[in-house]
């Protein structure tokens, strides 16, 4: 762990007002978004080569909903060689004071020679720890740009070499911060410790703990535990979880190109792509001469995670023939080696799809020639074999889609005068597979027919959605402990961007065992997020629907708010351990949006989910 990140441990942000390097004084202010990793933190703010205005004033909002509220001004500090401002940002009594709040800033600038005047406002957001006013008395965490629930489970997401920042309690005099990494289900070989005096703010950046097999994937759940000491002596520990990841490359399979994470610019394939071993015995048009794969390459392939990525290339041989090649990465695209391939007696046309879970796992599809055969590996390419499918006739793979154990495989068939599409499911890896059962009239099948909308892979869950754009099929898919099970019935937004589910594990019900609650997205607009909630049973053999709770429902439930006042257009659910809560945006007469706020708890009995208007609370917002 590297101690430390921006600002240093004083938790200064830095927004560059960017004036153009020519400009007596600015003519534009670009508008500007940042994550302050501690509650407390001062700004920065600056000029680059433009005359310091005569006069200014600074407004801060508070954005909720997407709307700018409760104005308040704030002072500035001017500093350094009279082009800059210090900003001290303090907590404020109308705050969540939890979680994470943003805050627009506009600096109203004037500019004076003379009897000229030039005024301009420049804004910016700034995404901070929210806090109550007074001492801090509970550590302060933020991955990247999410805060971290302490004591929790992995709430957070954050990318391989951001910052892991920690806001210590006033009047600790001492902390320890350790770090483990967790892979496979246990925790892995080392960690690292940071120790300091107390006070202030701790930086660290995120990077692998442990030791790794050279070419593993570098994503990683790592446990952290921060340890603090009191000045009266006393001594607290906390423990947090988070999931870190390394940022993949962008891949475009149309266009046989790559780019890499912070590039702008995309690299081709062919640049990257050597020249088959073998081809150096080939005088087989010219390939014994070849020194690079430039305007020769046809294949297809991805990133499985950020560092380990596969290629299939294939070239034509003669009529009706083709010789396949396979390549991997292991340093996230930047170079690649030629590995194993399938039998050459069944590779004899180009491939149609390949689909890697992981570094060993991997799978390869042929096009409708010699029964279209499918292969599979698991020791990363090294070696392939043919996977027996319950299908008869001839099928292509089109598409796979997997989250831990479980894979879905698409396939379209090859029939007379006609296609037909299938989806097999595989809770194995691939050992084994069977036929999910689909209305007859899918049709049209593309390569996003299915999604992967959430999961847990350490629990064996997985959460998919078909998307009737592709599919002509409306519904869900779940998979759990490789039981799957279709509901054709529940919905979720399909739009071109689908919203990612929430999935908790809990025991709802009370009855002593956990049921799946997951939280969908199944509207979205100006002004509209609502969510729906769907909460599973399992019992190791099938999958059932225990109960669900959709906007519509809540919209016309009678729920105890004050007369002239309505659900709106805003409709969340969320978990508080073992139990289900719901957060609803309330309106008026008038249709203004948000002017309050209705939450409480969610009843689940094994079958049916209700809310009771004497659990829920309204807060009017002002």
């Amino acid at each position: 762990m590297e101690q430390d990140g921006p600002g240093g441990a004083g938790g200064e942000t830095v927004v560059n007002m960017g004036v153009p390097e020519a400009a007596t004084w600015p003519e534009e202010l670009p508008e500007a978004e940042r994550t302050a990793s501690t509650p407390r933190p001062w700004v920065s703010l600056y000029l680059d080569n433009g005359a310091f205005p005569s006069r200014w004033t600074m407004t801060e909002y508070l954005v909720e909903n997407g709307q700018a509220v409760r104005a308040r001004e704030v002072g500035l500090s001017p500093y350094g060689a009279g082009n800059g401002w210090l900003l001290r940002l303090e907590s404020r009594e109308d705050a969540p004071g939890a979680g994470m709040e943003t805050r627009l800033y506009v600096l109203s600038c004037t500019w004076q020679e003379g009897i000229r005047t030039h005024e301009l406002e420049y804004a910016f957001r700034l995404n901070l720890p929210s806090v109550p006013p007074g001492p801090l008395t509970e550590p302060v965490v933020v991955a990247g740009d999410t805060r971290v629930d302490l004591d929790g489970d992995a709430s957070a997401t954050a990318a391989m070499g951001s910052f892991l920042h920690i806001t210590i309690p006033d009047n600790v005099v001492s902390y320890a911060l350790a770090g483990q990494g967790a892979d496979g289900g246990s925790t892995g070989q080392g960690g690292e410790s940071l120790s300091s005096g107390g006070g202030g703010s701790i930086g660290v950046r995120l990077e692998y703990l442990g030791g790794r097999a050279p070419g593993a994937s570098s994503d990683q759940t790592q446990h952290y535990t921060l340890t603090y000491t009191w000045a009266d002596g006393t001594t607290e520990s906390r423990a947090f979880t988070l999931y870190a990841y390394t940022p993949r490359p962008e891949w475009d399979d149309e266009g046989l190109r790559i780019r890499y994470p912070g590039d702008t610019e995309w690299t081709e394939l062919d640049t990257l792509i050597p020249v088959p071993a073998e081809w150096a015995g080939q005088d087989l048009a010219g390939r014994d001469e070849a020194e690079s794969l430039e305007g020769l390459l046809s294949g297809t392939g991805g990133m499985s995670d950020g560092l380990n990525g596969w290629f299939v290339f294939a070239i034509g041989h003669g009529v009706g023939g083709a010789d396949t090649y396979v390549y991997r990465t292991r340093d996230g695209g930047r170079t690649w080696q030629e590995t194993g391939r399938p039998d050459l007696a069944r590779m004899m046309w180009y491939p149609s799809y390949t689909y890697f879970i992981d570094s060993y796992t991997g799978f390869l599809g042929q096009s409708y020639f010699n029964d279209a055969p499918i292969f599979r590996t698991t020791d990363g390419g090294l070696t392939w074999e043919e996977i027996t499918l319950p299908l008869a006739g001839e099928w292509e793979l089109s598409s796979m889609c997997a989250s831990g154990s479980d894979v879905l495989m698409l396939l379209t068939g090859c029939g007379s005068n006609s296609l037909s599409n299938a989806v097999l499911y595989s809770g194995d890896r691939g050992e084994t597979w069977e036929r999910l059962a689909l209305p007859a009239d899918a049709s049209g099948w593309q390569t996003d027919a299915v999604r992967l909308l959430g999961e847990l892979p350490e629990n064996g869950i997985a959460l998919y959605g078909l998307n009737p754009k592709a599919t002509g099929l409306d519904g869900l898919l779940v998979a759990w402990d490789g039981v799957l099970a279709c509901f054709p019935s529940l919905s979720y937004d399909t739009g071109p961007q689908a919203v990612p589910a929430q999935l908790a594990l809990g025991d709802y019900d009370g009855d002593g065992a956990d049921e799946l609650a997951a939280m969908l997205c199944t509207g979205t607009g100006t002004g509209v997020n609502v969510w729906s909630l769907y909460v599973f049973e399992q019992d190791g053999r099938a999958l059932t629907l225990g109960g669900m709770l959709d906007a519509d429902d809540v919209a016309a439930a009678e729920l105890g708010l004050p007369a002239g006042r309505y659900v709106g257009s805003q409709v969340y659910f969320g978990t508080e351990g073992d139990g289900l809560r719901i957060f609803l945006g309330v309106t008026d007469d008038r249709g203004l949006n948000d002017i309050g706020e209705l939450t409480g708890a969610v009843r689940y009995d094994g079958q049916t989910l209700s809310l009771n208007p004497a659990e829920l609370t309204y807060q009017e917002i002002a």
